[in-house]
């Protein structure tokens, strides 16, 4: 079954729609991933964002993209999910090149930009109906890719008459490199911090709140040495510890004053009948 579904792959030669949806996925994260890095790194060194921050995110993006493209001939997205480019022509090559590199960078700035804009702009309003465009287009070459009525899933690829094909791992210009290995775990780690900042899970830890013993009136004049129940300020009957503070109350006292306020009288902290320790006296 193995070796049956291996000689399938090798003899289709065509990525999947979930490995192309995969590649996509990863390139659309490059952008904010990276941006996350800028953000931090500026507040870092100046204290706080800067001002061409997305601007930064292009450039560095676009560097990325056009070295994949133009060495390994794939996105780094596609190159991290086996996939590559086949040119029907050789004509013109680098400059179809240059324009794969600008499309995979060029939407994913305009989003960002369009999300960021200040105030009503016309221009903005008009670059936000062509990204949503751009995106629809691209869920229906993709829907053709599925039916095998064209050989690209992306508008670009198949204005420029580029297919894709699974790449050859054992070929001499796709063999496993420190360089390209050293930009998969820098990209998984940039895709992480991406998830970690949108994650839901991530939130700030709700802390206990500080003693308040400034406010707490006749309870402050209670000692280290206590003997006396800090409500009723008499020898405690039926003696009872809370576990949260360790003061000793009367049982009524104690048990009333937490079904009111859910605290403890003295040091403010929350505490409910299940916290009650009763002390036996000998």
């Amino acid at each position: 079954m193995e070796y049956s579904g291996t000689v399938t792959k090798i003899l289709q030669n065509y990525p999947s729609i979930f490995e192309i949806e995969a590649a996509d996925c990863f390139n659309r994260l490059l952008h904010p991933a990276i941006s996350k890095v800028i953000e931090f790194a500026g507040n870092l060194c100046f204290g706080r964002e800067t001002k061409y921050h997305d601007e930064i995110c292009l450039l560095l993006n676009a560097v990325l993209q056009s070295s994949c493209i133009f060495k390994q001939n794939a996105t780094f997205g596609e190159l991290f999910y086996g996939i590559e480019y086949k040119y029907e022509s050789q004509e013109h090559l680098r400059l179809k090149k240059a324009l794969l590199a600008a499309y995979s960078i060029i939407p994913g700035y305009a989003e960002a930009k369009a999300k960021t804009r200040q105030g009503p702009s016309t221009l903005w309003h008009i670059i936000s109906y062509v990204v949503s465009l751009n995106k629809l287009l691209h869920a229906i070459m993709k829907f053709l890719y599925i039916l095998r009525y064209t050989k690209s899933p992306s508008l670009a690829t198949e204005a420029l008459k580029i297919s894709i094909q699974n790449s050859n791992p054992f070929s001499e210009g796709n063999s496993s490199s420190f360089l390209i290995m050293s930009f998969e775990a820098f990209a998984f780690l940039l895709n992480f911090l991406q998830w970690w900042y949108n994650s839901d899970a991530v939130k700030s830890i709700p802390s206990l709140p500080n003693p308040m013993l400034e406010k707490l009136g006749s309870f402050s004049e209670i000692g280290s040495n206590q003997r006396s129940c800090p409500i009723c300020l008499e020898i405690p009957t039926l003696s009872t510890a809370l576990s949260t503070s360790g003061y000793v109350f009367c049982f009524k006292c104690i048990n009333g004053y937490l079904k009111k306020y859910g605290h403890c009288p003295v040091t403010r902290y929350p505490a409910d009948f299940a916290d009650l320790i009763r002390i036996y006296d000998h």
